[in-house]
């Protein structure tokens, strides 16, 4: 009998108990639900009474508080996290610091610190007064609310894995996707710091994880971290596995998650060799990070670089936090076009042996419109044995999209050397520079034993180069002003050099003729093709007496028979006649004159912008006309309607050019990008075949033609 009761007795409590269980847990699920509410209320944007200090609230936990303030005067203290300290309470802490502008911006650190203060239904924030910021954040006193926090519909990231890529802009500059070999994502990553209010990225997630996560929020989510490192200012990175992906995120000193990565634990194609994801012998993707100064080994047995294998794009890594990767390539690689197209800060070096870098091998390390003022980003050394450098090898257009030079690239309005981005470190043995090979970056070397030099190399001198090849000019009579004549002595075995082929820039001095600054060029004895360097006041060409081309009279550019003219220059000398033409002067006023320039007799053939010379403005010169001889048989197109040169912008004063007998025969093209500016008088009886033999196989529009016969003059 007593056991019977000692049983239901049992039984009894044991039901007790439970039925109370049930009620704790409901009970305490109100309560959660209530509390969570109560916190819920503060999500929202905060105003002071004068309107003055704004503090928006993104999320309040009990044990956390993520935040933004701004201040009177715009100082922003972004995506900050306070930590409960007592009930309703929590704490802060953070640092000002001043720029060089004397701007001050606020972040994580220890300067000051700061209490949040949850009421029923209000909010009050202390800012203590800092000594020697009164710009700063301090403040004390409520906050009214002025505005719910809006929900924003998460887009998740994750779920873009082993899908098609999406075609949106905006996921193109929101988070970078990579693909696999059929076009598939096989990862994705976002920088939620990327701005630093956030905006345009707060409704991406990642796994559940969003830019207003912590490192609480990763542990639930993924447990304990497969990987964990410290990185700078107090931030950290951590690696996780779960369900066949691994997952990277780098958390602030805040706590707050900036960054994520997800990518295939074990990848669709290829497979993981330490930081690469290679193929046989092929590594299509570096997927290492970029936070500390490291050297990278390529796997053992690599024999190709693939296209876009160190790609990664500005929202992948943190500009303020990168750190520049050191990468050695040996000879015998095979590098695909495009293998380096945007990738991060790089010191890259070709091993001895490598004889040639093919086309487009690094072609657009730097995007367009990229990282002005970032000096040295990507740097790469070039060793002794290599002799090549193939069509647009290292092409980069970070300056096109924009201004390639703003206040900030430049000192006292002169351009800096420190400012490239992209520099490309040559050596003396270089024999062969294919065209667009450099387009885009300022070269400080002329390589002694170049043969070749294809379009776009642009050299940008260093001071001593200027000083030490001075040269004595006598100053033409009509030029006011006289300040450097340099000299530029062409390497001796160059033999070739595009027309487009030299770009001069020079930091200390100004080789402008509207600056007085003047250059004569010398030409080797090999050159067989000279270019028209239109940023460049030429006052004299030099010619070796050996090359078997050219010759110069009078300092204008000739064939070595003295038939074909090449290139004038900006020189009008006023005191004399010269041997290679002949000079007169109609006086308008006290310093401007009517130039008349009559081309020698025996001249049969005149060249592509033979006439694209800068006119000095501090001459007596207003109008320049070129008179064509009557022994003139043939004639470019593109003396006649040449591209504007640099200086045609600078210079008021005008070129035109006058047929003297027949209609000559010929040659070339005229460029669509031509101003059509350039007068040119023809004999009234000859001017309709002058027009219809310019236009023969000419791809131009009507609307061109008809703005080249209007600048073709019957006299």
């Amino acid at each position: 009998m007593r056991k019977k009761r000692l049983i239901r007795t049992i039984i009894i409590v044991a039901f007790c108990a439970i039925v109370f269980s049930v009620i704790v847990m409901i009970w305490m699920k109100k309560d959660a639900e209530e509390y969570k509410k109560w916190q819920a209320q503060y999500r929202g944007t905060w105003v002071s009474p004068d309107g003055q200090y704004r503090m928006t609230v993104q999320r309040v936990t009990s044990a956390h508080i993520i935040f933004s303030v701004t201040n009177k005067n715009n100082l922003s203290l972004n995506y900050a996290s306070a930590t409960a300290v007592g009930d309703g309470e929590y704490s802060f802490s953070y640092k000002l610091q001043r720029g060089m502008d004397g701007g001050v911006t606020a972040g994580f650190g220890n300067t000051g610190k700061g209490v949040i203060r949850l009421k029923e239904k209000s909010l009050s924030l202390d800012v203590p007064k800092l000594e020697k910021f009164e710009e700063g954040l301090q403040f004390r006193g409520a906050l009214k609310k002025e505005s719910e926090m809006p929900d924003i519909k998460k887009k998740e990231l994750q779920a873009l894995m082993g899908k098609d890529r999406p075609q949106e802009k905006k996921a193109e500059k929101t988070f970078y996707v990579a693909e696999a070999q059929e076009g598939k994502v096989e990862r994705v990553h976002i920088n939620w710091d990327a701005a630093s209010d956030r905006k345009g990225y707060e409704e991406y997630e990642m796994s559940g994880i969003n830019p207003i996560c912590m490192v609480s929020d990763l542990q639930a989510q993924f447990g304990d971290p497969a990987a964990e490192e410290e990185l700078s200012e107090n931030r950290y990175k951590r690696v996780y596995r779960k369900d066949g992906y691994q997952y990277e995120f780098i958390t602030d000193g805040y706590g707050l998650v900036t960054e994520g990565d997800c990518q295939y634990e074990k990848p669709k194609r290829g497979r993981r060799d330490g930081d690469f994801i290679r193929e046989g012998s092929t590594v299509l993707r570096y997927l290492g990070d970029y936070e500390k100064s490291r050297t990278v080994t390529l796997p053992q047995g690599t024999k190709k670089i693939a296209s876009g294998a160190f790609t990664v794009t500005p929202d992948t890594v943190q500009q303020k936090y990168v750190k520049s990767l050191k990468l050695s390539i040996p000879s015998g690689i095979e590098i695909e076009r495009n293998a380096f197209e945007n990738c991060s800060s790089m010191q890259i070096t070709l091993e001895e042996g490598w004889t040639s870098v093919p086309e487009e091998a690094f072609a657009h390390m730097v995007g367009a419109g990229g990282l002005r003022g970032k000096a040295g980003w990507v740097k790469v050394n070039l060793p002794r044995s290599l002799r090549r450098l193939e069509a647009k090898a290292f092409e980069t257009n970070w300056f096109e999209g924009g201004e390639a030079y703003t206040e900030e690239d430049t000192m006292g309005g002169v351009l800096e050397i420190g400012v490239q981005p992209v520099t490309v470190l040559l050596n003396e043995e270089l024999e062969y520079i294919g065209d667009n090979a450099l387009y885009g970056i300022c070269n400080t070397m002329l390589p002694k034993k170049v043969k070749y030099i294809g379009a776009n190399f642009t050299l940008l001198p260093s001071v001593a180069f200027w000083t030490a090849s001075d040269v004595k000019v006598k100053k033409p009579d009509g030029f006011y002003s006289w300040e450097y004549c340099y000299n530029i002595a062409l390497p001796e075995q160059l033999e070739y050099v595009s027309e487009k082929g030299f770009y001069f820039w020079t930091p200390e001095f100004s080789m402008r003729a509207i600056d007085g600054n003047f250059t004569v060029l010398q030409i080797p004895e090999n050159a067989k093709n000279v270019p028209c360097l239109s940023n460049i006041s030429v006052i004299q060409y030099s010619v070796n007496e050996k090359n078997n081309k050219y010759s110069s009279k009078d300092g204008w550019l000739f064939s070595r028979d003295g038939k074909k003219l090449y290139r004038t220059t900006c020189e009008i000398d006023f005191s004399k006649k010269q041997k290679g033409r002949e000079v007169t002067f109609k006086k308008i006023s006290k310093r401007t004159y009517k130039t008349y320039v009559r081309i020698k007799e025996g001249i049969e053939e005149i060249a592509s912008q033979a006439f694209a010379c800068a006119i000095n403005r501090s001459a007596d010169i207003l109008d320049v006309q070129y008179i064509t001889p009557n022994s003139l048989k043939c004639i470019d197109r593109g003396a006649l309607f040449e591209n504007r040169s640099y200086f045609d912008t600078w210079d008021d004063s005008v070129t035109s050019v006058k047929i003297a007998g027949e209609v000559p025969q010929f040659t070339g093209d005229i460029s669509p990008d031509s101003a059509y500016k350039r007068k040119v008088y023809v004999k009234k009886q000859y001017r309709e075949k002058f027009i219809k033999e310019l236009f023969e196989e000419q791809q131009l529009s009507d609307k061109q033609k008809n703005q080249i016969k209007k600048c073709i003059i019957g006299y």
